[in-house]
C-alpha cells in the first residue's frame, strides 16, 4: 500500500477515505519550445492520465482520441462516459499545473492566448467545472509553484479556492525547527546546535501567512544540505542547491511581466522592507 508504515494510514482516516476514483494529471514534462508543441504535449499528458486511470481501475471506458489535439474534448467525452459507468465520484489531482506558464512567461502574448477564453488550457479546466455540476467530479486538488496561471483561468474555472496561504497550513510545505533538528540527529550530524545556526541563517524565515506563529525552513534546501552533509561529513561549502537556479529564472520571467520600471522598483522596495503585497 502507498501509505503503508506511516502514521497517516493508521491514525488519520477521514470519513471519505476509499470513497473516490482518483484521476491524476502530471504536467511537469510538457514540451514548451513552441505553442504547437505545447498543445500537443498537453494533449498527450491528458491522454496518458486517462489511460493510466482506466488501466488502474480496470474500467472499460472508451477514450475518443482526436487529430486536432483538443484536450478539452478528449477529457469531456471520457468523463461523460465515466459518469454513466462508474458508481463513485472522481477525485482529480493535477500536479504542476503551471509548468507551461513558467516556461513561456517571457512571451506574454503566447501566455495570454493559451489562457484566454479560446485558449486550450482554459478550455481544459472549464471541463472540470462542467463535470462538477453533473455529479461526476467531487474534489479537485491542484498544485503548482505560482498562482499566476490560476488567476488567468478564474473566469472559466471559478470554483477553485487557493489554500496556499491559510495560516493552519503554514507548516505543511516546510520544516519546523524541531523537524530540522530531528533530521540532523537522524544523519548523526556533529555539533547539532552549531549546524542549526547555519541552517537557520540560510534556510529559515518562510511564513505563508502574516498571522502564522512559526517560520519554516525551506524543505528543498534542507534536504540538499542533509544529502551533502552525509557525503562530505561536514557542512557543505555551497549552501545553495544548484537545481534552484531554474526557480530564479522563473521569478525573473514573472517579474519582467511588469513593463514599467517604476512598478518593478516599487515591488522590490516592498520586498526589501518586508511590506505586504497587495
Amino acid at each position: 500500500m502507498r501509505f503503508s508504515g506511516i502514521r497517516i494510514l493508521e491514525h488519520i482516516k477521514t470519513p471519505l477515505a476509499n470513497s473516490y476514483y482518483v484521476m491524476r494529471f502530471d504536467f511537469s514534462k510538457l514540451a514548451t519550445e513552441s505553442k504547437e508543441m505545447l498543445k500537443e504535449s498537453f494533449y498527450e499528458t491528458v491522454l496518458t492520465g486517462l489511460q493510466v486511470f482506466r488501466k488502474y481501475y480496470e474500467l472499460d471506458i472508451p477514450i475518443k482520441e482526436n487529430s486536432s489535439n483538443n484536450s478539452a474534448n478528449l477529457l469531456h467525452s471520457f468523463l461523460s462516459e465515466a459518469n454513466q459507468m462508474i458508481g463513485r465520484r472522481l477525485y482529480i489531482m493535477v500536479d504542476e499545473y503551471d509548468h507551461f506558464a513558467n516556461a513561456i512567461l517571457s512571451n506574454k502574448n503566447a501566455f495570454t492566448k493559451i489562457t484566454s477564453k479560446e485558449g486550450f488550457v482554459r478550455n481544459f479546466y472549464e471541463v472540470f467545472k462542467s463535470h462538477t455540476n453533473d455529479g461526476c467530479i467531487d474534489r479537485i486538488f491542484i498544485t503548482g509553484v505560482t498562482s499566476l496561471t490560476l488567476d488567468s483561468l478564474t473566469s472559466g474555472f471559478n470554483i477553485s479556492k487557493n489554500i496556499s496561504m491559510f495560516p493552519e497550513l503554514n507548516e505543511m510545505v516546510g520544516f519546523t525547527s524541531e523537524e530540522t533538528k530531528a533530521l540532523l540527529k537522524e544523519i548523526s550530524a556533529e555539533h547539532v546546535d552549531k549546524t542549526m545556526e547555519v541552517l537557520t541563517e540560510n534556510y529559515n524565515g518562510y511564513r505563508f501567512h502574516n498571522r502564522a506563529e512559526n517560520t519554516v525552513f525551506n524543505s528543498n534546501m534542507v534536504l540538499y544540505f542533509m544529502d551533502e552533509y552525509q557525503r562530505e561529513k561536514t557542512i557543505p561549502r555551497q549552501l545553495t542547491d544548484p537545481n534552484m537556479r531554474s526557480d530564479y529564472h522563473k521569478l525573473t520571467a514573472m517579474f519582467n511581466l511588469f513593463e514599467e520600471e517604476e512598478a518593478k522598483q516599487l515591488i522590490l522596495e516592498k520586498i526589501m522592507n518586508f511590506e505586504e503585497m497587495a
